[in-house]
């Protein structure tokens, strides 16, 4: 998993550098953008999540202290931040889209309109993960001379934490929680996976209505259509609907599998322990954490223009990283002065 934290990080920065650069910028890419930095935070903040897992770090006690004093709260800034990508690539970038398909000439939304757009995202995502913080009680201490740290989360959700312990958290904030995971499957994953595909259904067939009315006009104007324009409006009806395939199964791929279980851990919490689950929720993590790193080469393969300004960029860098500094230019001079006597020397001697 940590590579691909690494390359999701290094993507979705290069992706925020090229939607935000001035040739480029829309609402559109403004909002993609920001999406970008929601995976890049999410990603920053399930790293501690993920390195535990190595014994060289879970074992050392400066980490593991900090880890389980912190981890729950981290989480909950994970999944708060995960929520909010969720909202925003779920129903806001898919709903400019379609009408700026629908009405190209519209005014696009201001920069403070998409501040205003996520600033109330954030609030509701908020509120609708702040149970995260109390869906654990973590309990931590030290043994062997304040050498080594114990710790474990028990879950608030369950009657007994062991065999002798019976859970001693009210009953109200087990009903909260509860009720907050439901909630948050239903608005996190459920409402942005429905919202996404027929917003991309409706995107498909704003484009072929517009196509078909174009034709239409076309044939009473005596409008001759050459081969190779034909050829290009279907190109771009075929990559519109191979881009809205490929997101909404990345999107569900991604995410449904970790509401599942989710749903499965509220349903059967007794049984929701042991190896399997550990593993599959595991499985689950990976394939969220493999869903922020999607960013980068989803827009890069669907937008041509992303990659021109992407090939622009590496090219303006690369006279610069290639230039020679000034201290190497004047050796070079030095040199070249200094050999033209010897060659002229030895000319003279033939």
């Amino acid at each position: 998993m940590s590579p691909s934290i690494v390359i999701g990080v290094a993507g979705n920065l290069l992706t925020v550098v090229i939607l935000l650069s001035k040739e480029i910028r829309s609402s559109v890419n403004t909002l993609f953008s920001i999406i970008a930095i929601c995976d890049t935070i999410y990603l920053l903040l399930i790293t501690p999540y993920v390195i535990s897992n190595f014994d060289r770090l879970a074992m050392n006690f400066t980490f593991r202290y900090y880890y389980l004093k912190l981890w729950h709260c981290v989480v909950a800034f994970a999944n708060w931040s995960s929520a909010t990508l969720n909202q925003r690539e779920g129903g806001t970038v898919s709903v400019e889209r379609i009408l700026v398909i629908r009405n190209p000439f519209r005014k696009e939304w201001s920069q403070e309109v998409i501040m205003h757009i996520v600033f109330i995202i954030a609030t509701f995502t908020f509120l609708l993960t702040f149970y995260d913080h109390y869906a654990y009680k973590c309990i931590s201490k030290k043994f062997c001379n304040d050498t080594q740290v114990v710790g474990k989360c028990f879950d608030v959700t369950l009657d007994k934490w062991s065999n002798h312990v019976i859970n001693p958290v009210s009953e109200l904030q087990r009903l909260y929680v509860r009720w907050s995971i439901i909630i948050n499957v239903i608005f996190a994953v459920v409402l942005p996976v429905s919202l996404l595909t027929g917003a991309k259904i409706i995107l498909i067939k704003s484009i072929k209505k517009r196509n078909m009315v174009l034709r239409q006009f076309m044939a009473q104007e005596s409008i001759h259509e050459t081969e190779h324009e034909e050829m290009l409006r279907h190109k771009m009806e075929r990559k519109v609907e191979i881009t809205a395939i490929v997101a909404i199964t990345c999107f569900i791929v991604t995410k449904v599998p970790s509401a599942v279980v989710l749903t499965i851990q509220i349903i059967f919490t007794e049984e929701f322990s042991g190896l399997l689950w550990y593993n599959i929720k595991m499985l689950t993590t990976f394939l969220v954490i493999f869903g922020k790193t999607l960013n980068f080469p989803v827009i890069y393969l669907s937008s041509q223009k992303f990659r021109d300004e992407l090939y622009k960029k590496l090219k303006n860098e690369a006279p610069r990283s290639s230039k020679p500094s000034l201290r190497q230019s004047t050796c070079r001079l030095l040199v070249k002065a200094q050999s033209l006597p010897e060659k002229s020397t030895r000319r003279d001697q033939l």
